[in-house]
């Protein structure tokens, strides 16, 4: 891996930062060349972030309004409106698991994974942590350099599994929303 392989342009595509994370932590050499992890973890809060915004926007199920944009100044603004349009996580839980139902019932067979939101809340801390001060003071320990990869290595993979999934269905039947709103 050499650095010709990291775009230097972003991109608005789902995946383009979880790739630009992945490339640098590719090029971390596991966790030793802690500035590489420094930048996966930045592009994989960046990765991170416009995930959740992707959420925010399809639950909002209309163009957003310039008032709408001040929720996506901060990850906890994010959050909490989609909680706020989707419900908590048990709701969204079972949500997910009703389409399921009705997919396998089609005979689609895709992959379709839950949206955990507090998972993305913690994957964005654990990156923000690599972000500050703190991190380039404490990284010449071994153990904290393996440990940083190890995390970032999982949320890689996890936000990879997430980005590669069907999305976030929204119903606009009444009757079938009905139908979920019953299920759940």
């Amino acid at each position: 891996m050499n650095l010709a392989q990291i775009s230097l342009r972003h991109k608005n595509n789902l995946s383009h930062h979880i790739t630009q994370g992945t490339s640098w932590l590719a090029r971390s050499a596991e966790g030793e060349e802690t500035a590489a992890l420094s930048y996966a973890a930045f592009e994989l809060r960046f990765g991170i972030e416009l995930l959740a915004v992707y959420y925010w926007a399809t639950l909002l199920n209309r163009k957003p309004e310039a008032d709408d944009l001040y929720d996506i100044g901060a990850f906890k603004r994010i959050e909490k409106r989609i909680y706020e349009l989707a419900g908590h996580q048990k709701e969204i839980d079972d949500h997910f698991e009703f389409m399921r139902i009705v997919l396998g019932a089609l005979k689609i067979d895709a992959s379709f994974l839950t949206p955990q939101i507090g998972k993305l809340k913690s994957y964005w801390h654990d990156c923000s942590e690599l972000c500050h001060v703190g991190w380039p003071l404490a990284c010449s320990a071994p153990e904290v350099r393996k440990a940083a990869f190890a995390s970032l290595t999982e949320i890689s993979q996890a936000l990879t599994s997430q980005v590669a999934s069907m999305g976030w269905p929204v119903l606009q039947d009444a009757t079938f929303a009905g139908l979920r709103d019953k299920f759940v």
